[in-house]
């Protein structure tokens, strides 16, 4: 997405049988776009790798003055994670802005350490109760393998607790959406009434926190 001062690249989170097996390889690959010495999520990077062509491509044809924001959801947040570094590293984009939303862990502590050292705008945005956001272990060992994989998660982390009685609902999107709508309600009233369809199914009510009624037009908050 474009707009005359900004750049958006979205990456959507898990849709499919392919990205489900995807996301449980989580043995590791050395990540081949940076050239610090760093080891990725196999599932994950592969991935990445199959739609990087298309992002670089892109990116080509759209101005470096532009201000960059890379983002995702879940899956989406892994491989907006390897976007961001890859781009910092590789094209005139130096300074892109991460925002992540219930990320899993991406890559080794040395990945971690590389990311820090290339991109300077990360907010990795977590639940404490969102179980994703915890996987893989920091140890991770295949069933009736001894080899370990290490993982570590990237900076910045941006906290939020909530509970909503069950994994899924702890983790989906909509519900990022409503903790957040709650932090700042008028600037969620504006967004999902000036794009219509663009909010998650829980919205902000205009007399309150968010609910899954939607937004009634004309009455909005103070």
């Amino acid at each position: 997405m474009e707009s005359p001062q900004e750049i958006i690249i979205a990456l959507r989170g898990t849709s499919g049988v392919t990205n489900w097996i995807s996301d449980i390889i989580a043995s590791q690959k050395r990540f081949k776009y940076i050239k610090e010495d760093c080891l990725t999520h196999r599932g994950f990077t592969d991935i990445y790798s199959s739609a990087r062509s298309g992002i670089i491509s892109a990116l080509t044809r759209l101005s470096q003055g532009k201000t960059l924001y890379i983002t995702g959801h879940s899956l989406g947040a892994a491989l907006a994670t390897l976007c961001t570094i890859d781009i910092a590293a590789n094209t005139g984009y130096s300074s892109p802005y991460l925002f992540t939303f219930g990320s899993p862990r991406v890559g080794d502590p040395a990945f971690a350490k590389a990311f820090a050292k290339y991109v300077g705008n990360s907010y990795r945005i977590a639940n404490l109760f969102d179980v994703v956001t915890l996987a893989p272990p920091s140890i991770y060992k295949l069933p009736k393998r001894e080899k370990k994989y290490y993982y570590g998660h990237v900076q910045t982390l941006s906290s939020l607790s909530f509970q909503n009685g069950g994994i899924g609902a702890n983790h989906i999107i909509g519900s990022y959406f409503a903790e957040l709508s709650r932090h700042h309600p008028a600037f969620t009233q504006s967004l999902c009434v000036t794009n219509p369809g663009f909010c998650p199914a829980t919205e902000v009510s205009p007399n309150g926190p968010p609910n899954s009624q939607g937004i009634k037009k004309g009455n909005p908050l103070s």
